[in-house]
């Protein structure tokens, strides 16, 4: 029972083919200009491929070409580093891409990422640049493949696709596995490196620099600022250094000198009272102090009330007590 209904199938179907070409046999004889297309339309095996090209061929001749721009290298890279991609795509005049079929950002393959995707065009060419960035951490360098994508094109109300092909590069891992290297296309040394000609930026370097130094000079004027060749000894710590080895006299005048210094005038046995309101950090060495110009007038003016030992010996003491006072004012 099948078998007859499987036979009535097919003389059914020959006999609507029939029909259908029996129907464009007389149409061609009405308009011999169709002659050529009823007789592909009555052979099967060439109809169909006939209409296909006439279908794909307008479509397919608005993209002229594609071409995969080189990279620095296809070679050495680790995990985290990007690569840029550029793609240049020929069209035939008044040809334009559908932005929405431009490949989103995010994963693109494992551990491969499309990082983003600029397009520029100058005339009739298309420049695609693709930026991704490899997460692959191999255990020794291996091939890593990345697929292609598709991109629409308009001109008119015609839509078709350009295919952009996949491209692949070599990754290689952080530390050295002993492992035997296959592709002698890993072991090829990186592009030699341009020296950068820093001819035009010298001009520029020494005018900064030299107003940098005016600016300095400047700033250096309104805040007074000024060197120091020598550092400036208190009066009565240049004192102590000047009695070691000195006589009565030369002892005594650096005690005296020391004192003029630090009342900024010549000072007598009237002035002390002045002197000690003026400097209070030496109100406790009042009674040494008063005794020093005492003798040093009695010895001076030939009325010497102490030895010339005891002198001496106040005159270095009374030194030394200054200096110490000196230093806590």
């Amino acid at each position: 029972m099948r078998r007859k209904e499987k036979q009535f199938f097919f003389e059914k179907k020959n006999q609507k083919t029939f029909a259908l070409v029996g129907a464009y046999a007389r149409y061609s004889r009405v308009n011999p200009t169709r002659k050529v297309f009823c007789f592909f339309f009555s052979k099967k095996k060439y109809f169909l491929p006939c209409l296909a090209a006439l279908l794909t061929t307008p479509a397919a001749a608005q993209v002229l070409s594609v071409t995969l721009q080189p990279r620095p290298r296809d070679f050495g890279y680790f995990i985290g580093d990007t690569m840029t991609l550029g793609t240049r795509v020929r069209l035939a005049p008044g040809t334009v891409l559908d932005a929405a079929s431009l490949p989103a950002p995010g994963a693109v393959a494992a551990a491969i990422d499309l990082r983003r995707v600029t397009v520029s065009r100058q005339g009739d060419t298309l420049l695609v640049q693709a930026d991704y960035q490899t997460f692959v951490a191999p255990e020794e360098a291996m091939q890593v493949r990345v697929p292609g994508y598709m991109l629409a094109f308009r001109n008119g109300a015609k839509t078709f696709q350009a295919t952009i092909p996949p491209w692949s590069f070599y990754t290689s891992p952080f530390r050295h596995e002993r492992a035997a290297v296959t592709d002698p296309a890993v072991l090829r040394p990186d592009p030699g490196l341009a020296p950068l000609d820093t001819e035009p930026y010298r001009f520029g370097c020494a005018a900064a620099f030299a107003l940098a130094v005016a600016a300095l000079l400047v700033l250096a004027r309104l805040r007074g600022w000024r060197p120091r060749l020598a550092r400036r000894r208190p009066p009565f710590a240049h004192a102590v250094r000047q009695l070691g080895g000195a006589d009565q006299i030369s002892a005594m005048l650096a005690l005296h000198r020391a004192f003029d210094a630090t009342a900024g005038r010549a000072l007598l046995a009237e002035d002390v009272e002045p002197f000690l309101l003026a400097h209070p950090v030496f109100q406790p060495l009042r009674h040494d102090i008063e005794s020093f110009f005492s003798l040093s007038r009695a010895s001076f003016f030939g009325r010497q009330a102490a030895s010339d030992a005891d002198l001496m010996a106040l005159v270095h003491a009374l030194a030394r007590r200054l200096r110490r006072a000196e230093r806590r004012a």
